[in-house]
């Protein structure tokens, strides 16, 4: 005789808001990203952007006037023979994006997962992927749009559409500014970088009031007319370099973003609905499809074939906008880093 048949069950231990799990619902800086969503009003006006396209098919443009090299008169004349500019259009491109969930509530009832988590969990998962996605994409586009037309300088060497900087990294932050406004770049300046070189920020915001030299000022921190916005992003690559530093002017990025209509005007047929809502992570409005319906979910609970469930699709449309230029020269200047290759 024994009491096997009346052993407990596995003991279930219900951790409510702890931290256990936590790794699994981890989001990464998306830094490229966010610089984009910083600079995006002061690039365009957002309320403009967004709510003038009626559809995904309705283009949008930007009238915009190309630089041209005025003709140089060195003595006054009756004659006039004058300049014209020449205009042109920046359109935008759109893109949509996004993801599915899908919600059994009898599944949950019969689970210790409730309804609100799974679907809480499954929205996350969604957008995880969406902003990778768009926070690679911003990547590419300051790699697409970087400038193939840079001075030359002396404090970093120019390549094919990248400068090498080769002294301690700690003095990028000084030299860089010199560097920019030699392509006639004036800061403030936004800097969009590998994650791994927050050292060296953190290298020269360590020098402070009792250090022998206070590097703070090339931050902008002691006044510096050349200020910085600071991002990083674990989808910029640094490859075989010490650091990677995408370096623009503010106002020269920014992503916008879109909802169809009938989301946005709020829909019903039957058991379909048309709705938008607005993320907590980013502010982005998502344009919700949600479906009621009787399904067969014997597979995830048995004998469960007439299962009420909820699906919803969460689409959203993203045009990521670089500042217009006529030429090769444009103002997202690139540098590699590489301390080691130090040069005099």
């Amino acid at each position: 005789m024994a009491l096997t048949n009346t052993q407990l069950n596995d003991a279930i231990i219900l951790v409510g808001d702890s931290d256990m799990g936590k790794q699994e619902n981890r989001l990464s800086s998306y830094g490229a990203l966010q610089a984009f969503v910083d600079e995006a009003p002061n690039l365009l006006p957002k309320s403009a952007v967004e709510s003038i396209k009626k559809s995904a098919r309705h283009p949008e443009k930007v009238p915009v006037l190309s630089k041209f090299t005025s003709s140089l008169i060195e003595a006054p004349s009756c004659t006039i023979t004058g300049n014209r500019a020449t205009s042109a259009f920046k359109t935008l491109t759109w893109a949509a994006l996004g993801f599915e969930a899908t919600i059994i509530p009898s599944v949950n009832q019969d689970n210790y997962i409730a309804q609100t988590e799974d679907l809480a969990h499954q929205i996350k998962m969604g957008m995880k992927t969406v902003l990778s996605t768009l926070d690679s994409r911003c990547v590419t586009a300051l790699e697409t749009n970087k400038s193939t037309d840079i001075a030359a300088a002396k404090n970093a060497v120019a390549g094919a559409g990248y400068y090498s900087y080769r002294k301690e990294a700690k003095n990028f932050f000084r030299d860089a500014p010199a560097v920019m406004q030699l392509n006639d770049l004036e800061g403030p300046y936004i800097d969009i970088a590998n994650t791994e070189s927050r050292s060296t920020i953190l290298d020269i915001q360590t020098q402070a009031l009792y250090n022998q030299i206070n590097l703070a000022g090339t931050l902008g921190t002691l006044g510096n007319a050349a200020n910085w916005a600071h991002y990083s992003s674990n989808r910029v690559d640094a490859g075989q370099h010490d650091e990677l530093h995408y370096l623009t002017p503010k106002g020269t990025i920014g992503i916008y973003n879109w909802v169809d209509m009938d989301s946005q005007i709020g829909r019903m047929a039957g058991a379909k609905k048309w709705y938008q809502v607005q993320d907590p992570i980013k502010g982005f409005n998502w344009g919700v499809f949600q479906i009621d319906d009787c399904a067969d979910q014997s597979s995830e609970l048995s004998l469960n074939t007439r299962a009420y469930t909820e699906k919803y699709q969460f689409v959203a449309y993203f045009a990521i906008v670089t500042d217009y230029a006529s030429t090769t020269n444009t103002p997202i200047i690139k540098f590699w880093l590489d301390e080691a290759a130090s040069i005099s």
